[in-house]
């Protein structure tokens, strides 16, 4: 029994700490919507959960500023591999990721990362791009 669901903390967290969303294995969240009754007798979550990973998936706005496009948005695709084995990616934009082997650094074009020995570049963050999945 909740006696009070009002904007003050106290007649929510308790209640909200009792609710379950479980999305399983390689899932995430993807929606969630509290709800409760007008006389505070009952509250419940509705909640969508998504796969996390699989195919690559890009968003392609129409009508986009081309200020906000930076000329590393892409998609990448393996498309060989160097002779550490590391992946070599090409884009829809016509650049390539590639690994700098004398200077160990994951590179597009001249713009590279911080040194790194790191097989995949996934998770890399530079000044002017990063590779996220």
């Amino acid at each position: 029994d909740v006696p009070s669901f009002g904007q003050e903390k106290t007649h929510w967290s308790k209640p909200m700490r009792m609710l379950t969303v479980t999305c399983g294995h390689n899932s995430v969240l993807g929606g969630f919507h509290f709800e409760f009754s007008e006389g505070g007798r009952w509250g419940r979550v509705r909640y969508q959960c998504c796969k996390a990973g699989g195919a690559p998936v890009t968003f392609d706005p129409r009508g986009q500023l081309s200020q906000l496009v930076s000329p590393f948005d892409g998609t990448y695709c393996p498309t060989a591999r160097d002779a550490s084995g590391r992946p070599q990616y090409g884009s829809s934009n016509e650049q390539t990721l590639t690994f700098d082997r004398d200077a160990w650094k994951w590179c597009i074009g001249s713009h590279c990362s911080a040194d790194t020995d790191v097989a995949s570049p996934l998770g890399l963050v530079t000044k002017t791009w990063e590779v996220v999945n």
